[in-house]
């Protein structure tokens, strides 16, 4: 009898052990008769692998909990008499049904209305392995027909398997997808009406049962309760036991006079005034201790003198004494809430009831993924509803809701993010500070970029922010983070640190004059491990990039040192992978070349890539970065053409190494060369070395045996001859002009086709890839008068770049139309215009650059194709 409890306990079914010992295994069996004391709540994930995993693997499957229904032939109010337990949620198996026998679009709709997505899809993981299990889509019922439906208070979560346990992985037939559903209904009025816990003269402290009224005028929602004061979920049999007020609850308050009626309670009091009472029932001096707030270490406890006897000073309503007429507003609350956080210690040992918690997570998560930016209203008017200190004691409750820690941060990341919301974080430093000592790493992060936006809304607060940092000893936690945090959490610190270099009486604060100061980067480096140091290193370059002033603040500090002794003292790849990124990031910077020589890096790379000891990967990825660092006009600018040709002949003597056997090497390389060459100045220093190192481009360009490295040479050369240069600056210095020349015919006198034409028309009649960057060469070799004439003396090559036909990809119409487009302004200045053999070539390319990329003259109406994988 004890194994099958514990097995109902793990699948989500609860119950007294005493009750059920009482009961017979028969009786149990019975699907329609439970013994008192059941209830039924599972958990996500035990709807996931205990029930609907097994109607998928068996569609005969079924369980005394869960009935199966056709929820497009029912609607919602019919569905409690069609499950077969529950008061309040009622769960049911059904299978989707397709809008379209080959779709994947759901048929969600009924006679009397239809169901609507609301919100994005959330992630069911296992609570072990923290792998993806299924997936949680709510949606809300709607009377009548799209769009015009009347929303209910009908809601519906579908289940449905994903990941690890994703349909097409475990069954063949996909058209009949089980899902579970989990229906309930929501009050339409708690919104609006607030419930009002009363007390009694018990020193026991009983409460009576709730009573409805109207909500003042500051008061929206409903009031946050005591968790032992919400009310008793329901079973599931008949004779459901009746839950008692005084089951043994602790007190919290002293009992008030036996003459004085009960003082409801409303949220803004529990939140403003907590207990004015210690447990003797002397006034004066409270606490709230470290549960009020989520994931903090306690805060230092501070004590104010006895409470006023009246709310008037707060521009309130009167208090006396216990228990107190408390009828004051939102204002009043925020006025007393601005007191608490800065010092005031309440005893506060309550928890959110369940109810209030599942309201205020609907709020966040609409809140958190509203569309488009916050208003300043909004923000205000949430906060109203749910203030600080409320969001902060439920991010420490335990509600067992997917995604609820992730949607209240997101929700507070935007609160932040305004003007109003940035204008309170101030009263809140003490939290913010412990917040950054937090375990949870989404804690840490929303400290993090609430620390940015209280610098980046400077104009929001009356004191200094960056006083506000320093003073807090915000600067030194942000450093450690980078150290020895997750990348996440690092990568925050090290934007909200960039932010807080942004102000010029922050350096002293982040470049001190000691290098020994314990913040100094450099100390800090020289005892962090190499992963840190790496981390370290991209904060100084992204510290750089913010403005002169600071860079030289880092030169001046000898942080730029470290990029080169770590280059220099290290033999782990990854980390010199990582400095040659940052030395990339570090020559992007415009005012780079005042502080740093450009010639230094490119002898690094030089030297990484003519090396023969160094590993094969680091020589590829020196070669991916020269050609990035060399593609920008700007960068000779401040370099000897003498060291750019130093790092050409590199390139080019390792194609002819026999270690770069390899296929992606040999892609790298000409890739490389061809991002040297698309600029005019570097296409001259590839087409003028000697020999010219664009020889292995033009060379592979036309070779067929091997289709990648065709790909990468094609496009290369594309580059070379000025494809993406602007048309007056297409065609290079004569020397490089008849070196690119030579170098095509030489190769099409050593391949069958023997002409250039028949190379280019060789290269039209490959593959869709091959062909569009065939079209990028064309357009690029257009220009020149010699390759023109090869293009014009195939007129196969006229009826490929003029059929509108033949690409069916946009990219590639696109590029065979810029080919045409090119080829017909180069004919139009050419002499072949006044050739009357060219008329009909002439008319050919007019008409069609006239008709566009994708119009053509056999097929005018737009044709549809269907493609339903690449759709979804």
């Amino acid at each position: 009898m004890k194994e099958l409890a514990d097995f109902l306990l793990c699948a989500g079914l609860t119950m007294d052990i005493d009750v059920f010992s009482g009961w017979e295994r028969s009786r149990f069996e019975d699907e329609t008769l439970m013994p008192p004391g059941f209830r039924f709540h599972p958990t996500d994930e035990e709807l996931i692998t205990y029930y609907l995993l097994k109607k998928v693997l068996d569609s005969n499957f079924s369980c005394a909990a869960i009935s199966q229904v056709d929820l497009n032939k029912s609607e919602p109010w019919e569905l409690p008499e069609k499950a077969k337990m529950g008061e309040k949620e009622w769960y049911f198996f059904t299978l989707r049904d397709r809008k379209y026998p080959t779709g994947l679009r759901t048929n969600r709709a009924t006679e009397a209305g239809y169901w609507k997505a609301t919100g994005k899809d959330r992630e069911i993981k296992s609570s072990k392995t923290n792998s993806l299990l299924g997936m949680k889509k709510t949606l809300v019922f709607y009377k009548g027909r799209a769009p015009k439906g009347e929303k209910s208070c009908w809601v519906m979560h579908e289940y449905r398997l994903d990941g690890k346990f994703s349909y097409h992985y475990i069954t063949s037939s996909a058209k009949d997808e089980w899902v579970l559903c989990k229906v309930c209904l929501k009050s339409s009025v708690v919104s609006r009406e607030t419930k009002l816990i009363s007390s009694n003269s018990s020193v026991a402290g009983e409460f009576s049962s709730g009573i409805n009224c109207s909500s003042s005028a500051g008061s929206v929602i409903a009031p946050i309760i005591d968790a032992f004061a919400t009310e008793h979920v329901s079973c599931f049999s008949n004779n459901s036991a009746v839950a008692q007020a005084d089951s043994g609850f602790s007190t919290y308050l002293t009992a008030p006079p036996p003459s004085l009626p009960p003082q409801p309670r409303r949220l803004a009091d529990d939140v403003a005034f907590g207990q004015f009472m210690d447990p003797q029932g002397a006034p004066g001096h409270f606490n709230i201790d470290a549960s009020f707030f989520p994931n903090l270490p306690s805060l230092p406890p501070t004590v104010l003198p006895p409470p006023p006897q009246s709310l008037a000073l707060y521009g309130g309503s009167a208090m006396s004494c216990w228990p107190f007429a408390i009828t004051s507003s939102f204002a009043d609350c925020h006025v007393l809430m601005r007191r608490v956080l800065k010092g005031v210690v309440i005893n506060r040992k309550k928890k959110i009831g369940m109810e209030d918690v599942n309201q205020l997570f609907d709020s966040a998560f609409e809140f958190a993924h509203h569309p488009g930016a916050q208003s300043e209203s909004s923000v205000q008017e949430f906060l109203d509803r749910f203030p600080l200190p409320v969001i902060f004691n439920a991010l420490q409750t335990d509600p067992d809701i997917p995604g609820f820690e992730n949607t209240l941060v997101t929700c507070l990341e935007r609160v932040f993010k305004t003007k109003y919301g940035a204008s309170l974080i101030p009263q809140y430093m003490p939290v913010l500070q412990a917040g950054l000592k937090a375990d949870s790493a989404v804690v840490k992060s929303l400290a993090c970029k609430t620390v940015t936006c209280l610098l980046e809304n400077r104009d929001a607060t009356d004191v200094s922010p960056v006083q506000l940092v320093v003073s807090n000893g915000i600067y030194p936690l942000l450093l450690d983070y980078i150290i020895k945090s997750d990348d996440e959490v690092a990568h925050t610190a090290s934007e909200t640190i960039k932010s807080l270099a942004r102000f010029p009486d922050a350096m002293p604060v982040i470049f001190p004059t000691d290098t020994n100061d314990a913040t100094h980067l450099g100390n800090l480096a020289a005892r962090s491990s190499s992963l840190a140091r790496v981390r370290i290193l991209a904060l100084i370059v992204k510290l750089f990039s913010i403005s002169p002033h600071v860079a030289s603040a880092i030169k001046n500090s000898g942080l730029l040192d470290l990029l080169e002794a770590e280059m220099k003292g290290t033999k782990d790849t990854l980390v010199i992978l990582n400095v040659l990124e940052l030395y990339y990031e570090l020559m992007e910077v415009e005012h780079s070349s005042e502080f740093v020589p450009q010639t230094s890096l490119i002898q690094l790379l030089c030297s990484i890539i003519s090396g023969t000891s160094v590993d094969l990967f680091l020589k590829l990825r020196a070669m991916m970065i020269s050609g990035r660092l060399l593609s920008r006009d700007s960068i000779y600018n401040n370099v000897e053409d003498a060291s750019v040709m130093a790092l050409i002949s590199a390139i080019d003597g390792s194609l002819e190494s026999p270690d770069m056997n390899d296929t992606d090497a040999q892609e790298a390389a000409l890739d490389a060369l061809g991002q040297i060459g698309s600029t005019t100045k570097g296409a001259n220093l590839v087409l003028s070395t000697s020999p010219p190192a664009a020889r292995h481009v033009v060379a592979s360009a036309f070779d067929r045996n091997a289709h990648g490295k065709q790909l990468a040479a094609l496009h290369a050369l594309a580059y070379i001859a000025g494809e993406t240069r602007p048309k007056s600056s297409r065609v290079v210095d004569g020397k490089a002009e008849e070196s690119l020349r030579c170098l095509i015919y030489d190769v099409a006198a050593q391949s069958t086709k023997l002409t250039p034409s028949g190379l280019f028309l060789s290269v039209l009649q490959q593959s869709s890839e091959i062909r569009l960057a065939g079209y990028r060469t064309l357009a690029a070799l257009a220009a020149r008068s010699w390759g023109l004439m090869e293009i014009l003396s195939k007129e196969e090559i006229i009826n490929i770049v003029t059929d509108a036909t033949t690409e069916t990809a946009k990219i590639a119409m696109e590029a065979r139309y810029n080919c045409c487009k090119s080829i017909h302004e180069a004919f139009l200045c050419s002499n072949f215009v006044d050739d009357p053999r060219r008329l009909k070539t002439g008319e050919k390319l007019q008409e069609a650059v006239r008709s566009g990329p994708f119009m053509s003259k056999k097929y005018r109406d737009a044709r549809p194709e269907v493609m339903m994988a690449e759709g979804f």
